[in-house]
């Protein structure tokens, strides 16, 4: 019996069976990608709620504290968080559409200017 292909493999399987989908829609998965998620996430809509967010945000807790409130920051810790629970595993490489991606180290590439 054959093994099932590693997770790295799947989600490369994966990724390519929705590009497939999408080139038959007309469209790709880059486009796909720009439309759902960088124009949402880089909009000056964004930008003026994340704002108005930060603004009570503050507010409620600095009120919180003059009242004595002393905040303490909720642990999350889970089987996947936590590298004590499991062997420590890192998506290196995903097999996609012919060619092998590589986990770049350093920080995200920006997408748009900063909010400002």
């Amino acid at each position: 019996m054959t093994p099932p292909p590693s997770p790295y493999v799947q989600v490369g399987q994966s990724l390519e069976r929705h590009h497939q989908v999408l080139l038959a829609q007309g469209t790709s998965l880059t486009r796909e990608i720009q439309e759902r998620y960088v124009a949402k996430w880089t909009s000056e809509s964004l930008c003026h709620v994340l704002r108005i967010r930060t603004a009570l945000l503050m507010g409620m807790q600095e009120c919180l504290v003059q009242a004595g409130l002393l905040n303490i920051e909720r642990v999350s810790m889970s089987l996947v968080t936590d590298p004590l629970a499991h062997g420590v595993e890192s998506l290196t490489q995903i097999p996609y559409g012919g060619s092998t991606y590589q986990k770049r180290q350093g920080g995200p590439d920006c997408a748009g200017p900063p909010c400002q």
